[in-house]
């Protein structure tokens, strides 16, 4: 807890031990039962570090002790030991709605799968053409036997082409 000054009534900063403390010293101090103070308007310094000759209350929070200004001098109080913490009280009445969105929260688990569609979905649009291959593809099957033609002659000896009814034309006339 940094050093600071408290003044009279309520100090939100303080813990319960220290807050009961300063106020049941300000009371006796109030009511003129001793500790120095000219009443009501006495200071209490809260911290570790001696705060000097300003004040008449300091709460030293290195030790948790109450002292008292008196002839020039830090005198400490018989305070007796910090006692447990007490109950924890009721909970208080539910706050305004918020009108700041909070943030989001963690993503739900998958949900069941639907059931298959009967209705096609659109034709999508054609991919891009594909590079140039520089490897080639593999061999195809054969294609489908053709009609039969007339077998034509095997070989024709002689000066002149017998034209396409023969397999092979031997030529005389060389």
């Amino acid at each position: 807890m940094a050093d600071q000054l408290v003044r009279n009534g309520y100090e939100s900063g303080l813990d319960e031990p220290t807050r009961r403390a300063i106020f049941d010293l300000r009371r006796r101090i109030d009511s003129g039962g001793g500790g120095g103070g000219t009443g009501g308007d006495d200071e209490v310094f809260v911290g570790p570090n001696d705060p000097g000759s300003s004040y008449d209350l300091w709460f030293d929070t290195d030790t948790n002790k109450l002292y008292v200004r008196s002839g020039g001098t830090w005198v400490e109080t018989a305070a007796g030991p910090i006692g447990p913490q007490g109950p924890i009280g009721p909970a208080g009445p539910p706050g305004a709605a918020s009108t700041v969105p909070g943030p989001p929260g963690p993503a739900g688990p998958t949900g069941p799968a639907g059931a298959a569609s009967t209705v096609p979905g659109p034709q999508g649009p054609a991919g891009p053409a594909g590079a140039a291959s520089t490897v080639p593809g593999p061999q195809g099957p054969a294609g489908p036997q053709g009609p039969a033609g007339v077998a034509p002659d095997e070989v024709f000896v002689g000066p002149t082409d017998p034209g396409a009814t023969f397999e092979l034309w031997v030529d005389t006339s060389v």
